[in-house]
């Protein structure tokens, strides 16, 4: 057993709380998802889940795979108001409960993470986040506009290499729900930080092969890398 390392895992589809709890037995969905992994990463790894509270459509794929009375949740339900504080949730949620060694979202989760880290550019002692892990991430919201009561997305070319912690994106080539987005994601990360592992999956997180391999190994490189 080697020494144990902490991710909180961001989801967007789960069970309603009021703010941010971890009560990993009701992640049917992202527990599946991220299944192969989690194995893949092995015994070392504890995951935090963490839940969104509003009421959503499911994503392309989850009908199918876990039938059509499955209930979905995001962390916003559309307002400015409600990314503002699932911003400020998830950072009460770092301080209160950290250190991680990584937060991994996936989606939308990814975007929350993206926000937070975009917001706090400035290294913030409490916010004790060693890694972001962006699966098929999208992009993060304009803090500045959000207070404006505005929602607008943040472009890789008007923020550059914003977020300085090190990162690993997994994203598709294929993803045909937010085509691009994931690249732009990897612009704003710092270029010597950052590690890329792509996939054929379209808006999923690898499961089997040589990218579920490639993405795994992608994590554990970049974590030894981070001061204890």
């Amino acid at each position: 057993m080697g020494l144990e390392r902490t991710v909180m895992y961001v989801v967007t589809d789960s069970n309603p709380d009021a703010g941010f709890e971890s009560k990993p037995d009701k992640y049917q969905i992202f527990e599946t998802q991220t299944s192969a992994l989690r194995h893949q990463l092995g015994d070392d790894f504890h995951f935090d889940f963490l839940d969104g509270e509003h009421p959503w459509p499911a994503a392309n794929g989850i009908c199918e795979a876990f039938g059509d009375q499955q209930i979905c949740y995001s962390y916003f339900d559309g307002s400015t108001r409600s990314v503002i504080k699932a911003v400020d949730d998830l950072a009460d949620y770092v301080r209160d409960n950290g250190p991680f060694d990584a937060v991994m979202g996936f989606s939308l989760g990814a975007a929350l993470v993206a926000t937070l880290l975009v917001r706090d550019t400035k290294p913030v002692p409490s916010l004790r986040i060693g890694c972001a892990i962006f699966l098929c991430g999208t992009l993060p919201c304009d803090w500045h506009e959000l207070g404006q009561g505005s929602m607008q997305l943040l472009l890789a070319k008007d923020v550059g290499n914003v977020i300085q912690i090190p990162t690993v994106h997994a994203w598709s080539p294929n993803d045909v729900d937010y085509p691009g987005q994931s690249a732009q994601l990897f612009q704003m990360c710092e270029a010597t930080k950052r590690v890329e592992v792509l996939h054929g999956g379209g808006h999923s997180v690898p499961s089997q092969g040589v990218e579920l391999v490639a993405l795994a190994e992608a994590i554990q490189r970049t974590l030894p890398r981070l001061e204890r």
